[in-house]
């Protein structure tokens, strides 16, 4: 899969070397998975990634424990997140 992801990146010229890309994380499958794609491609491209996570207060302890799944993730990758 990651092989694939970077030959679309690179045929459709969605990154380019050194971009700054703010990612916004819900904390579900897809936000995730882009995040850790990118974080993947970091090296490579000379990204400087930042994740931002809202928690709106909806749905109590569920949202809870997005943000602090989202937080521990972010801090794994060692990307900054707001």
């Amino acid at each position: 899969m990651q092989k694939r992801i970077l030959e679309f990146v690179k045929e459709h010229r969605l990154l380019e070397r050194g971009d700054r890309l703010v990612v916004g994380v819900s904390g579900g499958a897809d936000s995730v998975c882009l995040l850790r794609m990118l974080h993947i491609l970091r090296d490579n491209y000379e990204l400087e990634l930042y994740a931002v996570h809202v928690n709106h207060g909806l749905r109590g302890e569920e949202a809870e424990r997005d943000e602090k799944f989202v937080q521990a993730l972010c801090e794994t990758l060692e990307i900054p997140c707001d």
